[in-house]
């Protein structure tokens, strides 16, 4: 994370790829995995709150930094 994109990698390092490549993906800072929907959570600094599908497909904006209540994204939590 932090580098223009969020990457993946097996955990010993090899068959590094990246995931999400996108300009709603310029400065990511944390993420949670919502794995029995499928979806990748993600705060971006610039952006605000941004989901896909854990490939990395079908990006969206769910909470922007517009918002008045909110100026940077910082963090993220799930809870169902």
């Amino acid at each position: 994370m932090g580098s223009n994109g969020i990457h993946r990698a097996d955990l010993d390092g090899n068959n590094k790829e990246k995931v999400v490549n996108d300009v709603r993906c310029t400065d990511p800072f944390d993420l949670a995995l919502d794995l029995t929907e499928g979806k990748i959570y993600w705060s971006d600094r610039n952006v605000g709150i941004v989901r896909s599908n854990l490939d990395g497909a079908e990006i969206e904006v769910i909470f922007p930094i517009q918002n008045p209540n909110i100026d940077q994204a910082f963090g993220i939590a799930l809870y169902k």
